[in-house]
């Protein structure tokens, strides 16, 4: 040992690199390399002894490792001999690392998270420098992440797009090695610890969600056969992981893909499975995922056919068996029947939907109609008039919003706020997170389910405010309770309203603020003849409140029994609201 460690001393690492030549300074120094490798270190370290000199020894140990990294490694031609030199380093490091008092000089060490990710960025790389890379970032900090973009030539995308891919790989394989997949989730999870670095949000914007979520899915029906326990690291790390995933950034893509991926079915497949000793910590997470993520993002239409396709594509057997005769069995049936009840609403007829209704500005006008039998002004584009006698009336109340609109810096498509018969899509940076359908599908969902809520806040105002004109309430539903996915009704009064502040994302929030304000003066010139509507949903992990006006009073307007039983009127429930028949009742006349 003191040989192999005298010719691997610091000082002795040449000062520029050379192609190797035999028995010169870095010849001998690799042949030690290999000979320290080769040795029983977990064992010799035990001695105190010979611990110390190892961690004395530390500095040249790693010199000589980023030396022989540009020698063997970045300079060899041949990919096999790269392999191997590849696997040396890493196993080195990875055999030191085991001891506790290596750990943290070698955690300590500038430049060997760098050095690690060279050793990955290599085509020829094997998985044992991953295995180190996963390992080394247990602790994740800024710092640690940057360290890693800087060695990968600045280029975030470049070493995200390697670590989907060799994890791609590794689960591509039969059996699926459980010790490499579990140390690529690990890693993989880490990075999102930091969400709003631009490694976490490569790796989101790549396929990092579906690759993670098809490893679970193929992980979960292995669970029971002989070796299984070794899986259960993988499957709570690859669960961390969505919990991480599914609530940033872009999450209606996050959870498209997941779904796509196969984890609809994982879900069935684990939910009786983890009740086994190992796999109890993913208890939790699965549920997590199940009773509060998935719903939340059935505000989206991609979504909403993303799901319906995949869940008609499990086996009902499969179900019966597994999840239904789970702990999750109340928050599947919960899901799926907000699913369909949504699917169904997109299916409605758009003037159901509140799509193409419009109302004549002028407050001496009532007439209501399709956009197509009504004029936009050409300023703003978002007023409706039936004549130009009425446009000319109605002008001077039109004026401020018109020009705000017409100055606003912003795209009003992707307006932050309040907007009238528009989309109300989440920007983030100036760049918008949805899909013009899903945008476009939150007002509809609102005022559907605005509908669905009118017989209850009737009551509500019976009871509590019963010598308030009706037409002074807007109407609020929170999606934000996980006990009532499909939603809660409140009113609140329009002449007290605030609008909650202009989002930092806003491109102008002084134009939004202003703007908000002129469109709840349209609502309180003519009260009878729009309707008010907020909606308080989760987007990820962030409570996004959004506002639409639309040219129709519901509290007006009556209701089609075709409406009503398209909608399922009597069975939804909310806070205000119990429905007649039970969840499983609910559950099984859908299923039947």
């Amino acid at each position: 040992l003191k040989s192999y460690l005298a010719d691997l001393e610091k000082n002795k690492v040449p000062k520029s690199g050379k192609p190797p030549v035999a028995n010169d300074a870095s010849d001998l120094a690799w042949k030690s390399l290999l000979n320290l490798r080769g040795l029983p270190l977990s064992n010799l370290l035990l001695a105190s002894t010979l611990r110390s000199q190892v961690v004395d020894a530390w500095s040249g140990i790693f010199a000589w490792c980023c030396y022989f990294h540009g020698q063997r490694v970045y300079a060899e031609t041949v990919s096999e001999n790269a392999a191997k030199a590849i696997a040396t380093i890493s196993s080195l490091i990875l055999a030191l690392y085991v001891d506790a008092d290596m750990k943290i000089p070698i955690k300590a060490t500038i430049g060997v998270l760098a050095l690690c990710t060279r050793l990955c960025m290599h085509p020829a790389s094997p998985t044992a420098p991953f295995i180190l890379l996963s390992i080394l970032q247990s602790s994740t900090t800024i710092d640690n992440m940057d360290e890693i973009v800087i060695a990968a030539d600045d280029d975030s995308k470049k070493i995200a797009r390697i670590l989907i891919l060799k994890l791609q790989l590794i689960i591509s394989q039969s059996p699926i090695p459980a010790e490499h997949t579990f140390h690529f989730v690990h890693a993989l999870t880490n990075f999102l610890s930091i969400p709003d670095h631009p490694l976490a949000w490569t790796l989101l914007a790549d396929t990092a969600t579906w690759v993670v979520s098809r490893m679970l899915s193929l992980v979960a029906p292995l669970i029971g056969t002989n070796g299984s326990q070794n899986y259960s690291r993988c499957v709570h790390t690859g669960l961390t992981f969505l919990e991480r995933a599914l609530v940033e950034h872009n999450c209606p893509r996050s959870v498209s893909q997941a779904v796509d991926a196969g984890l609809l079915e994982a879900i069935c497949i684990l939910s009786t499975t983890v009740d086994r000793g190992d796999f109890a910590p993913c208890k939790p997470p699965l549920q997590h995922i199940l009773r509060d993520i998935l719903p939340s993002n059935l505000m989206y239409l991609s979504v909403i056919k993303m799901m319906k396709r995949e869940h008609k594509d499990i086996s009902p057997k499969l179900v019966d068996a597994t999840v239904m005769k789970s702990y999750l069995c109340d928050d599947w049936m919960s899901w799926v029947l907000l699913l369909y009840t949504r699917a169904r609403i997109a299916k409605l007829p758009k003037e159901i939907r509140g799509v193409g209704r419009v109302a004549c500005e002028y407050a001496n006008c009532s007439k209501t109609g399709r956009k197509s039998e009504l004029h936009a002004c050409g300023g703003c584009m978002y007023m409706y008039y039936c004549s130009r006698e009425c446009q000319r009336n109605a002008w001077p109340t039109h004026r401020t919003l018109c020009k705000l609109k017409k100055s606003s810096t912003a795209r009003e498509h992707y307006s932050l706020c309040f907007s009238l018969y528009s989309n109300l899509n989440v920007v983030v940076g100036g760049v918008p997170m949805l899909l013009d359908s899903d945008a476009s599908f939150i007002p509809q969902l609102m005022f559907t389910d605005a509908q669905v809520h009118l017989p209850h806040l009737r009551k509500v105002t019976k009871r509590d405010f019963p010598n308030e004109p009706v037409e002074n309430f807007m109407l609020s539903i929170d999606y934000t309770n996980v006990n009532y996915p499909a939603g809660t009704c409140s009113l609140k009064n329009i002449n007290t309203y605030v609008f909650p502040p202009s989002e930092n994302q806003s491109m102008d929030p002084a134009n939004r603020n202003a703007q908000n304000q002129e469109m709840l003066n349209v609502v309180l010139r003519k009260p009878r003849c729009y309707t008010f509507i907020e909606s308080i949903f989760m987007f990820g992990k962030e409570r996004k409140t959004r506002n639409v006006v639309m040219g129709r009073s519901l509290w007006f307007s009556p209701r089609s029994d075709n409406v009503q039983s398209a909608l399922d009127w009597q069975n939804d429930r909310c806070e205000n609201h119990e429905p007649e028949l039970g969840l499983r009742e609910r559950f099984m006349s859908l299923t039947v």
